[in-house]
């Protein structure tokens, strides 16, 4: 019986680890195709020789991806559909994206119940700026299935390439997202003690005679 790597502190083979790390490959090999697939898009839109696409938008993130598309689509007047469907998947994957950059910036904290999370308490400058969710496999594999979904819509309307009349396509489309971001976010200290009420002032009296 061959044995697993333990990495190097003996901690990656923990039982309650293993699905997680197979859920995050998942995710960020997807993650990866999707960031190719924007790329394209962004060629797409941009109108620009392969050439030169390459050396102006070499390096672009996925955000500043669908900012550049966002513009492009709305000063050339696209077709409403088009502008409707990329605004629809836009807000998921911005969602997807800002919860995939802090997994990679901030890793994850298990918590004595058991949950693990993903938080960015260790850097954030301020309390009020903590920010805090919940990561399991489990939603790593909704947020896999959803970006599995944006590539079907890029593929099918961003990218200019003919459109896939299969079936399963149609319903892909239609299927509604699976992930939803959920961010807890620390609340504002209260001053301590007691709070008072305004003093008001009572009437002016008159001078005396």
């Amino acid at each position: 019986m061959s044995k697993k790597s333990t990495g190097r502190y003996g901690l990656i083979n923990l039982p309650s680890k293993e699905s997680y790390y197979t859920a995050l490959g998942r995710f960020t090999d997807t993650f990866a195709s999707v960031e190719m697939f924007m790329t394209f898009s962004l060629w797409h839109y941009a109108k620009t020789k392969l050439s030169i696409a390459r050396s102006v938008f070499s390096g672009v993130r996925v955000k500043e991806a669908m900012a550049h598309i966002k513009r492009i689509i709305e000063s050339t007047n696209a077709d409403l559909e088009i502008r409707e469907d990329a605004e629809f998947i836009f807000k998921q994957l911005a969602d997807i994206t800002g919860a995939r950059n802090d997994i990679m910036h901030f890793g994850t904290t298990d918590l004595p119940s058991g949950i693990t999370t993903v938080t960015n308490a260790l850097k954030a400058t301020a309390e009020d700026r903590i920010t805090a969710f919940v990561i399991s496999p489990k939603i790593l594999d909704e947020m896999t299935n959803d970006l599995e979904k944006i590539i079907i819509h890029l593929r099918q309307r961003h990218v200019g390439r003919p459109a896939l009349r299969a079936k399963y396509v149609q319903e892909i489309l239609l299927s509604p997202w699976r992930y939803k971001h959920r961010v807890q976010q620390r609340p504002k200290r209260m001053e301590r003690g007691k709070s008072h009420p305004p003093h008001k002032r009572g009437p002016k009296q008159p001078p005396q005679p």
